[in-house]
């Protein structure tokens, strides 16, 4: 009933004021639309009422009386900042303006600045957003810094927000020392024919104070193999010496320094194993070991490999007997042969396994010393850019299908070859062996899944009808095995489509292998049926595509012939050169010609010339060639 409007009422439920506004209903009265003449109040709260009894529109009437409240948006404002307004120790990484309401993030361009630095130093470093604003920039220590938001940004409804300035001091650094060691590591090596120098950085603080340990060599390999085991430890034997090193640079920079590990009197350490600490209370300390021998390992699946060289000459050492210690190691020691190698066997980690693989190796015998982890910083073979893997293939197989498309309804058939794989060595599988063979759909829901066992030529084969309302999509087909876990051994995919077979095929020629810029290129579509007759009158599209084009000469195509911006990898031109349209004549052949023209400062081009005809079914067909 419209005369149920009369049940309306909107008021502030603090001051009791009513603001004025008319109301409307939609053509079917089922909503009924309250609008303000005036703008209300800013960040106020409103209450709207319907009273009860209210009639509707075929009888009946409304039994209880229904409220409900809002709030109206505040005028846009900062709510706070990070670092805050007046902050004396602040932090150094950047600054955070938070806004009260939602804002218009376009109107927030060029709007912030910050003294010290300069419009382009803030380019590409100020992120706005509806809730916030956002400079990444770094900070120096202990400096009075005043940011500046500017007038005129508005919010997302248009309500522009004044300016707004906060300042603040940043801390000054932390005291601290740091150890300046290979990989950030607690471990390292110093020659026994060289003096043992040691570099630390330090900021705000006067001097260093070191305290040198001698460990004794279980002591020493523990430490050097396992850095988690350094944080608690305490030297058995008593301290060699404790000195101090005097630190001399400006206030809250990061200082470099450095000290003799042998004192004043700068000659080499004897060779053994020690443990360094610093007594200032910062917890920098190292282990370290003085060697004349160097140890270098390369870890495999079922061996870990170890050449023992002189550290100064380089010369590879014979008849030193290396031991180690680590998980399935055996033997624990072996004498090197005449190229300074050897061999340890070590357990093959299949997938799936989490256990440890880290192994510790030392020369200690004939007046030699030597120690190594494979633990160590730059052990890895992803950090020398070589592929690596960390379990050994158990399998490894091959799986096809007999097509690359199907169509719903059709049958799929497929056959799988699996391998044992032992280091590239490959044999049959029992027989007996378990796959499982899944099938998952274009939704990426398993449709099918079989176990199989290989046959005495280790393959099998299997077939999948598709359903008649079967996804359309890409399908994958896999093989897998369990050991815990589904491991995949091999996998492919293949095509589900609605499609028809086309009744003629179009073939695209160009009169010239290859064109100089400012030729025109004589292309030509040809289309014929399969069973030999012209498709003649059809309608053609014909485009031409480009792409950068490489030389390769013949036995030297692991050579580079062409120029590469490596400031630039990212520039993309329009590869569109040219289209048109055309129609074939009675032998089913369209010509077409196509500029052969390079943009300017552009290298060689490779034209991919393409045609689409479509027959009087309305069924396309394309072709292409390069040129």
């Amino acid at each position: 009933d419209p005369a149920a409007q009369s049940g309306f009422s909107i008021q502030d439920p603090n001051t009791g004021a009513v603001p004025p506004g008319t109301l409307k209903w939609n053509d079917a009265r089922t909503v009924l639309s309250w609008n303000p003449s005036e703008r209300l109040g800013v960040k106020t709260q409103y209450k709207v009422t319907l009273d009860k009894g209210l009639k509707g529109a075929h009888g009946g009437v409304s039994a209880n009386p229904r409220t409900s409240t809002f709030t109206t948006i505040a005028q846009p404002s900062v709510a706070s900042t990070m670092p805050s307004n007046g902050e004396q120790n602040a932090y150094r990484y950047g600054v955070r303006i938070n806004f009260a309401t939602p804002m218009d993030p376009t109107t927030l361009e060029d709007k912030v600045s910050v003294s010290g630095f300069s419009a382009a130093d803030l380019e590409g470093n100020v992120y706005p957003s509806e809730n916030g604003i956002t400079v990444s920039v770094g900070l120096k220590s202990s400096t009075t810094y005043t940011v500046t938001l500017r007038p005129g940004a508005t919010d997302r409804y248009g309500q522009a927000m004044g300016g707004y300035e906060f300042t603040f001091t940043t801390g000054a650094p932390t005291p601290s020392v740091s150890l300046a060691l290979p990989g950030y590591s607690s471990a390292a090596v110093y020659s026994s024919s060289a003096e043992p120098i040691l570099y630390f950085q330090t900021t705000n603080l006067p001097s260093v104070e070191f305290t040198l340990w001698p460990l004794t060599p279980d002591e020493g390999r523990r430490m050097m193999h396992d850095p988690g085991a350094i944080r608690q430890f305490k030297p058995s034997l008593p301290s060699l010496r404790t000195w101090t090193e005097t630190v001399r640079g400006a206030k809250d920079e990061v200082i470099l320094g450095s000290t003799s590990l042998s004192g004043i009197a700068k000659r080499p350490l004897a060779k053994g194993y020690y443990y360094l600490g610093t007594t200032t209370g910062f917890g920098s300390y190292f282990a370290f070991a003085v060697v004349d021998t160097v140890l270098v390992t390369k870890l495999s699946n079922d061996e870990l490999l170890a050449w023992a060289l002189d550290h100064d000459t380089g010369a590879p050492l014979q008849g030193v007997n290396v031991r180690g210690n680590g998980p399935g190691l055996e033997p624990t020691e072996i004498r090197t042969d005449a190229n300074g190698l050897a061999s340890f066997k070590v357990p093959v980690p299949v997938l799936g396994y989490t256990g440890d693989r880290s192994y510790v190796l030392w020369i200690d015998g004939g007046g030699r010393n030597a120690v190594t982890s494979t633990r160590w910083p730059s052990m890895n073979a992803y950090q020398f850019s070589l592929p690596g893997d960390y379990y050994a293939r158990e399998w490894v197989g091959h799986l096809y299908t007999d097509r690359p498309i199907y169509r719903p309804g059709e049958t799929v058939e497929w056959k799988g070859v699996v391998r044992a794989d032992d280091d590239a060595s490959y044999s049959l599988p029992p027989t007996d062996s378990t796959f499982q063979i899944a099938i998952v759909n274009a939704r990426g829901q398993q449709v099918r899944q079989d176990s199989a066992h290989p046959n005495e030529f280790g393959s099998f084969a299997g077939s999948f009808v598709l359903p008649s309302d079967a996804p359309t999509g890409n399908y994958v087909v896999s093989i897998s095995y369990t050991r815990g876990n589904s491991w995949n051994v091999a996998s492919n995919s293949f095509l589900v489509a609605e499609f028809r077979k086309p009744e003629f095929e179009v073939g695209v020629a160009a009169g010239r292998a290859s064109y100089v810029d400012g030729d025109t290129i004589d292309a030509k579509a040809t289309a014929s049926f399969f069973f030999g007759g012209a498709v003649s009158g059809a309608g053609l599209e014909w485009s031409a595509l480009a792409d950068p084009y490489t030389l390769r000469v013949p036995g030297y195509e692991y050579f580079s012939f062409n120029d590469f911006d490596y400031s630039k990898p990212f520039v993309s031109r329009d590869a569109l050169r040219a289209k048109g349209t055309a129609k074939t004549d009675g032998n089913g052949v369209a010509s077409f010609g196509i500029p052969a023209a390079l943009a300017t400062s552009e290298g060689a081009q490779r034209f991919t010339l393409s045609a689409t005809v479509q027959d009087q079914n309305g069924q396309a067909v394309a072709g292409s060639t390069t040129v």
